[in-house]
């Protein structure tokens, strides 16, 4: 059970096909039902989802913030606001020791800490009699107005997770994913766990049909026999009396394959390349394979195995070797111009071109007033660039977004002062905290199942005008992925848009009142050895029929204050503003009109 899921969107498949990959092809042991965004009294928002939970009864299901929402709403539970609305900030969790929380602490100051993003809860009071509650929390006091049913929590205990009476499906209000959750991968252990036990203590399980093609001794010509087994048993499928293939339970990862040896076969058919030929194909078939035994043992050292394309026990496996001809950009050489006279001045490069060419850019002199405002100490060589997503030659995706900035201070103390209260902002910590789920998602996507790693969360960064937070995450991009599929999984960047999925994207423009037009995109390089350094254009002015717009924003979450977000904007406008300003009062005096609309 060590192997990546296989992500499926809610509106991609039937009901009707997941359930015949589920009971037919028994393709996957259990389903996930992951978070949001929207409502599980929306279509658009749960997709199949619902129906999934309703005739999936012996499937373990774990259904996490909008999927536990919609385990409660198919069995007749209210879906309410919740007493304030959470976007990434940290709850403490008391449980009642159910089979999905096994081996975590529970309680106040026990440490077992989750992430939450959620304006809806189910209402504990509506319980059905075959949901059961096993997790709580309470309520942070930062009530919602104007919204009614939120009036009955007052404080009390908001549910954090329920489990089905009899089938084994579970749901947390939380984010058990989350990079910041504490014991969120021995809850995925433990539904690993549960799912294995389940299939084992239950063997009503659906027999499978497995068709097996063979050629018979005595005709030669291909037959197929349709055999049933269950997962659970054991069963033998005869072949011509002449071999047996155990297939054992579906927890044993191995196969038996019992033999026998058929004196005189080859000289009856030609010999061993016609039954190869036969069999499977001449040499130009496409994924055939013939391996002679290395035994010396005299009974098996002509022993061979041969196969092709198809049947269920058929794998391809590739190995890739690394590129030898990958050259570092660090070694040193020799630099030789030339002169329009003929004359030729050679130069040794101790320490590589990369770092002469840097050396040389930082030797151009730039008034302070030129650079005011960029997130890291100035030269020639990255004007206006701050790297989001990169890959580099030897696979390694990184992604390093930025989500929260204040000034320099003027004395040594304010600048202190001022680092401190970005690094314990709450706000600011839960708008980095939501991108970073955000690009383990995307990264996620494109990597190494396993590879994607934090090395630095929500880590202060102190540039020449401003103090920064910055976290880096990292992955191995998977040998089948192309740089332009690392791409298209992290962009539009979620820090932008401020919608990590189509569907958010769709409930903002329902919202917005108008388009929001190329506002952003990304400057940087992708290169012929695989490579590409990209950042995030975060401002840009559109220049049509002689008006210029910019647009601005910022991340709206429970935390924000209204009118600190409306400075945040102006002050994020002020800098494009002001270059079209200056741009207008030089073209004033040769009659030509540009209006400026933010």
């Amino acid at each position: 059970m060590d192997v990546p899921p296989v992500v499926i969107r809610n509106d991609e498949w039937t009901v009707e096909h997941v359930l015949y990959m589920l009971y037919e092809e028994k393709a996957f042991d259990n389903v996930v039902i992951s978070p949001g965004p929207g409502s599980p009294a929306c279509s658009r928002d749960i997709g199949i989802c619902l129906e999934i939970l309703r005739k999936c009864e012996d499937i373990p299901i774990l259904g996490v913030c909008l999927g536990h929402q919609a385990l409660g709403f198919v069995h007749g539970a209210k879906v309410v606001h919740a007493p304030e609305p959470v976007h990434g900030l940290l709850s403490e969790i008391e449980h009642n020791e159910c089979d999905i929380f096994q081996g975590i602490p529970s309680g106040t100051n026990s440490g077992f800490e989750v992430v939450r993003y959620h304006s809806l809860v189910i209402d504990a009071d509506s319980l059905p009699k075959e949901l059961i509650a096993v997790a709580w929390t309470t309520s942070i006091g930062a009530g919602i107005s104007n919204v009614n049913d939120v009036n009955n929590f007052n404080g009390r205990k908001v549910l954090m997770g329920v489990k089905h009476l009899d089938k084994p499906h579970y749901g947390v209000q939380f984010h058990p994913e989350s990079i910041a959750t504490r014991y969120g991968r021995q809850m995925f252990e433990n539904f690993k766990q549960m799912t294995v036990g389940y299939g084992l203590s239950h063997p009503h399980i659906k027999k499978e049909r497995v068709q097996v093609s063979y050629a018979c001794q005595s005709s030669g010509h291909p037959k197929r026999q349709i055999v049933h087994r269950k997962e659970a048993t054991e069963c033998h499928l005869h072949i011509c009396n002449n071999r047996q293939i155990a297939l054992k339970s579906f927890n044993v990862k191995h196969i038996r394959l019992q033999w026998k040896k058929i004196d005189c076969l080859v000289s009856q058919v030609g010999g061993s390349h016609n039954i190869f030929c036969y069999l499977f194909g001449d040499e130009n078939a496409e994924d055939t394979f013939w391996l002679d035994s290395s035994s010396t043992d005299q009974g098996r050292a002509r022993f061979s195995f041969m196969g092709g394309r198809g049947g269920s026990l058929w794998k391809q496996l590739t190995f890739r070797l690394v590129n030898q001809s990958k050259q570092t950009s660090m070694a040193g050489g020799y630099l030789s111009t030339q002169d329009g006279k003929g004359h030729v001045k050679t130069e040794i490069l101790a320490d590589g071109l990369l770092n002469f060419l840097n050396k040389e850019l930082q030797s151009f002199c730039y008034d302070k007033e030129d650079y005011e405002g960029l997130p890291f100490d100035f030269f020639g060589g990255f004007i206006g660039y701050f790297g989001f997503l990169r890959l580099d030659g030897n696979g390694k995706l990184e992604a390093k977004p930025i989500k929260g900035t204040v000034a320099r201070g003027r004395t040594l103390e304010e600048d202190e002062h001022l680092r401190l209260q970005l690094k314990c902002s709450k706000k600011d910590r839960a708008e980095n905290l939501m991108i970073v789920d955000l690009l383990r998602n995307d990264l996620g996507r494109v990597c190494e199942p396993g590879s994607v790693s934090v090395p630095h969360l929500m880590e202060i960064e102190s540039y020449a005008t401003v103090h920064t937070m910055v976290s880096t995450i990292q992955g191995q991009k998977s040998s089948n992925i192309s740089p332009v599929d690392c791409i298209r999984a992290a962009f539009p960047g979620g820090s932008m848009t401020g919608a990590p999925k189509l569907r958010s994207m769709e409930l903002l423009d329902s919202l917005e009142n108008s388009s929001r037009g190329v506002y952003s995109g990304s400057i940087g390089f992708l290169s012929y050895n695989q490579t590409f350094d990209l950042n995030i254009v975060i401002r840009t002015v559109i220049i049509h029929e002689g008006e210029a717009s910019v647009g601005a924003g910022g991340a709206i979450v429970a935390l924000s204050n209204p009118e600190e977000e409306y400075e945040e904007m102006m002050l994020k406008a002020k800098v494009p503003t002001m270059v079209v300003d200056e741009y207008t009062t030089s073209v004033d005096s040769l009659g030509r009109n540009v209006e400026v609309a933010i």
